[in-house]
């Protein structure tokens, strides 16, 4: 029986029992915001979101992006993903002013902007991840300078792939937010999701938010156009 070594707001980590090289990354149908300040469950969501996330992390393993997934559970709510010492930050990479950062900024959700903003967030909840730079992530000693560059090429190879990927299915990627792990021979890898609840995205033709957005400004239907994202992504397969 696997043994649980985490849980966060949507997921839950479990060991793989006899392989210590491995764990079990269950998505449950809970769903938070504003650090978890609002709060749901909504039935059917961890699948959907499980699913989203192995299909992207195998269209990224064929790009040549290296990350923990192995493969997807045959009920589709768990990965079974090489097991990481996550670092504690985040990546966030963004095609316009959006989210916290245009707030931030006072400028208007959704502005363009001539180059891709690449942010680094140190993931501290009780400091509200607060905006860094690799300087002081190497100065804290989370990181190295080659990782830095690494981390950060990386999230950008991630963005432009997943932008192509989205746009051939009526999708514009709006942002997205990235995590970086080591597994035991120090290797460095994508770890955690990607799927609606970690990235923005809208519908080219209609306008509609596809993402956690929908949750957070009370939009509604949120499993509804999850699946959206989920079935036009299988449509390339199929």
């Amino acid at each position: 029986m696997n043994n649980q070594l985490y849980k966060g707001k949507e997921k839950t980590v479990f060991a793989v029992a006899g392989d210590e090289s491995k764990v079990q990354v269950l998505f449950r149908d809970d769903i938070s915001a504003f650090h978890g300040v609002k709060r749901a469950t909504l039935p059917g969501k961890g699948k959907i979101n499980c699913s989203v996330c192995a299909l992207i992390f195998k269209e990224l393993e064929r790009a040549g992006v290296k990350t923990h997934f192995i493969e997807q559970d045959k009920e589709c709510t768990s990965l079974i993903c090489r097991h990481a010492k996550s670092i504690p930050l985040q990546i966030f990479v963004r095609n316009c002013f959006s989210g916290s950062t245009a707030a931030m900024l006072g400028v208007a959700d959704m502005t363009p902007t001539p180059n891709t903003i690449v942010e680094l967030h140190l993931k501290k909840e009780e400091l509200d991840y607060p905006l860094i730079n690799e300087h002081l992530a190497v100065g804290l000693g989370l990181i190295n300078y080659d990782e830095a560059k690494k981390m950060l090429d990386t999230s950008l190879k991630v963005n432009e792939i997943l932008s192509n990927l989205f746009k051939k299915v009526g999708i514009e990627l709006i942002d997205i937010r990235l995590e970086f792990g080591r597994l035991d021979d120090g290797s460095f890898v994508l770890i955690d999701e990607i799927s609606p609840d970690n990235m923005r995205l809208e519908d080219i033709a209609t306008g509609e938010r596809l993402d956690k957005d929908r949750f957070r400004y009370d939009l509604g239907h949120i499993c509804e156009y999850y699946q959206v994202v989920l079935d036009k992504l299988n449509s390339l397969n199929s």
